[in-house]
Formats: C-alpha cells, structure tokens, sequence
C-alpha cells in the first residue's frame, strides 16, 4: 500500500465504501506483497473483488464464490486499455443492467479480448459488435472449488 502512497488505515477506511475493486495481479501483489490472499479473502466478504490476470483471464471473488474465466485467445495488437474496458463492461452489466458475475465476466472477457485486437485504449468494443462477438466466442467461466487455486493464478 505504501507504494501506492497510502497507509493502511486510510486504504482500509475507503474499502468499506466500495461494492467492487478491480486490479491487476501485478498491483495487488505491488501493494501486498505478503498477505495478497488474507487482503482478497477479506475484502471479498464485503464487496467483489475482480483480479486481472493478463492473458491468463481473470478472477471475479465474492464471500460466496470465485470464478475464473479463461482469457479468449485473439491476435492482440494492442494491451493498453485492456483492464480499463473489462473493468468498464463489467460494471455495466452487473451493476447498471443486474446481470449474473457469470455474465457481466463474460461480456467484460470478450470486450477486454476485442479490445487487443485494435490500437489504442480508445477502441473498446460498441454493444452491437461486443454481443455479436460474444455469441462467436463463448468464454470459458467457471467456479474454482478450491480456493486454493489463487496460489496458482496469482503471480
């Protein structure tokens, strides 16, 4: 947290007004590089956290479960603005439209993915394209059993 510029008490005052976090696994470990996994399972029992893993997908964790959906493999041109997009599209659609985590991961997995596919961070996906895409390429989302697979995902 320290290298983020904050302290702990401050950091910690400001999650308890967020209904969701979304980060990279490079920040999360950036910020807590010791007791990355308490600060998950803590956190997911109050809001969602969703952890950003690149090309190996994504990890959406709530007090009652955690998925990971599978990143979908595309030529990518361009990674900049990936996370930003997942983060946008997901939200929508969980939050504005009230659409199931499975759901609002897999719009933001195939959103993320078509935005590698052109230059810039502004060429995120329009609805139209993005649901079109999304019956072509159905992402792979599934519920871990064991928690435990973090450990493996996270590095």
């Amino acid at each position: 947290m320290e290298s983020w510029g904050l302290d702990k008490g401050t950091f910690t005052e400001a999650l308890d007004h967020l209904d969701a976090l979304f980060l990279s696994d490079k920040t999360l470990l950036a910020g807590f590089p010791e007791n990355w996994h308490s600060f998950v399972d803590t956190f997911s029992r109050k809001g969602i956290i969703v952890i950003t893993l690149g090309s190996r997908g994504s990890l959406v964790c709530t007090r009652e479960k955690v998925l990971y959906a599978e990143a979908l493999k595309v030529r990518a041109r361009d990674t900049t603005g990936a996370g930003d997009t997942y983060a946008g599209v997901f939200t929508y659609f969980y939050f504005k439209e009230g659409r199931s985590l499975e759901e609002a991961s897999a719009f933001a997995t195939a959103a993320a993915a078509m935005k590698c596919m052109n230059f810039g961070a502004w060429s995120s996906p329009n609805r139209k394209d993005l649901e079109e895409f999304l019956a072509r390429e159905n992402p792979n989302i599934e519920e871990l059993d064991d928690p435990h697979i973090l450990f493996k995902l996270i590095r």
